[in-house]
C-alpha cells in the first residue's frame, strides 16, 4: 500500500505551500530583455513573441498547409478551433517580426557594451559585418532605437522601425517625451505612416522644444494650413538635424576609431568656420 500523501503544513516549504507542486507557482526564468515588457504568451497553443522565436514555432509556420475556407456552396465557412489557433500564431509572428528591430538593438547594445564579441572579434564593427552582414551604423541606429520603440510599443500597436526612424532626431535632441509628443499628434488625426511622421518631424522649430507650439504646427500642418517657419529655413533646421544625426553617429564610432573620429571631428570645426565666415550679415 502506497504511504499516505501528505498534507501541507509546518513541514513544507513557504509556510504551507509546496513549492515543487505542479499547481504552486513558480519564478520565471530572467531574461536579459528585462527592459522590454513582452505580454505572456496564451498557454493553449504555440506562439511566438518578440522575446522568443523559436525554431519551433518558425518551422511550424514555414510549414504550416493552408487550410480550405470556402465550402461546397462557394461560400465562406467559419473559423474552425484549429483556424483560430492558426490565425492567432500566425498574427504573432507577424507582431514578433514587427519589434524584431527593437529586440535585436537591445541585443546589439549588450553585446557591444558588454565587449561579448571579445572571444572571436577585436571590434564590435568586425562582429557585426562579419556575424550578421551588417554595417556599424545600422546596428548604432538599432541601438539608438530600441528604447523608444519600447516606450511607444503599449500605446502604438502599429509602431514599426521606419516610423521609429523618423522619431530619432526629435529623441536625441529633446527625449524621448518629445518624440512621443510627435507621434500622438499624428496619430490623433490619421493613421500613422512613416511618411506623416517625417513630415510632423521637419516642422518641429528649432531651439527649446516647446509642445503646445509643435502641437499647434503639427495640426497645421495636416490642415493644410500655413506653418509660420519659410522654406528655406526648414531646409536650414533638415540640415542641422541631419549634421547632428551624424555627430551621434560620430560619437558612437569613436569607441573602436577614436583617432578617426578626432579627423572627422576637426573637419566639421574647419566646415563651421568656413560656415560662419560666408554668412551674409
Amino acid at each position: 500500500m502506497p504511504p499516505p500523501k501528505r498534507s501541507a503544513g509546518k513541514g513544507t516549504l513557504g509556510g504551507g505551500v509546496n513549492a515543487v507542486a505542479d499547481t504552486s507557482p513558480h519564478t520565471p526564468p530572467v531574461s536579459p530583455l528585462h527592459n522590454a515588457d513582452w505580454p505572456p504568451a496564451p498557454v493553449a497553443t504555440p506562439v511566438v513573441t518578440p522575446a522568443d522565436p523559436t525554431p519551433a514555432v518558425f518551422d511550424a509556420v514555414m510549414e504550416m498547409p493552408i487550410p480550405a475556407t470556402v465550402g461546397e456552396d462557394g461560400s465562406d465557412t467559419a473559423l474552425t478551433l484549429r483556424e483560430k489557433q492558426q490565425l492567432e500564431m500566425l498574427e504573432q509572428s507577424i507582431e514578433a517580426l514587427r519589434m524584431a528591430f527593437a529586440v535585436a538593438g537591445r541585443a546589439l547594445e549588450i553585446i557591444r557594451n558588454a565587449r561579448l564579441y571579445r572571444s572571436t572579434h577585436p571590434t564590435f564593427e568586425a562582429y557585426v559585418e562579419d556575424k550578421w552582414g551588417m554595417q556599424r551604423g545600422y546596428a548604432n541606429k538599432l541601438i539608438r532605437a530600441w528604447p523608444l520603440a519600447n516606450r511607444l510599443r503599449s500605446g502604438a500597436p502599429t509602431i514599426n522601425e521606419a516610423q521609429v526612424r523618423e522619431l530619432l532626431p526629435v529623441a536625441d535632441r529633446y527625449g524621448q517625451d518629445a518624440a512621443i509628443t510627435v507621434y500622438s499628434v499624428v496619430a490623433e488625426a490619421d493613421k500613422v505612416t512613416a511618411a506623416k511622421v517625417k513630415e510632423a518631424v521637419s516642422v518641429v522649430p528649432d531651439g527649446p522644444f516647446d509642445e503646445d507650439e509643435v502641437i499647434k504646427r503639427i495640426r497645421a500642418l495636416q490642415q493644410g494650413l500655413s506653418v509660420d517657419t519659410a522654406a528655406k529655413g526648414d531646409r536650414l533646421v533638415l540640415a542641422v538635424r541631419k549634421l547632428e544625426g551624424i555627430t551621434a553617429q560620430l560619437v558612437e564610432g569613436s569607441r573602436d576609431h577614436p583617432d578617426e573620429a578626432r579627423d572627422v571631428a576637426q573637419r566639421l570645426r574647419n566646415l563651421a568656420k568656413r560656415i560662419e565666415s560666408q554668412i551674409e550679415d
